[in-house]
């Protein structure tokens, strides 16, 4: 199921990351942040969201990618591409 990301309420606070290589990232995919590297990934079951990815990469890339940082206040809304959200 595709899904974009926005905020709602709360101030942007964007910080660029290094992207963890495995997955791609799609502009406004929700991102973790690795406890390790602290490089961030696409959201997974049973990781803390961290963001919202500003820009889209490939997989295989290990650039930087913008992340806009999610704060306890905020709200997001998630926009359903295609498929049914649960």
């Amino acid at each position: 199921m595709a899904q974009i990301w926005q905020r709602v309420t709360g101030k942007q606070d964007v910080r660029p990351y290094t992207k963890k290589t495995g997955a791609a990232i799609a502009v406004g995919e929700l991102v973790a942040l690795d406890d390790d590297t602290y490089n961030v990934f696409a959201a997974a079951t049973d990781k803390l969201v961290y963001g919202i990815a500003l820009d889209a990469l490939a997989s295989s890339s290990t650039a930087q990618i913008r992340v806009d940082r999610i704060g306890q206040n905020d709200v997001v809304r998630a926009k359903v591409a295609t498929g049914t959200a649960a």
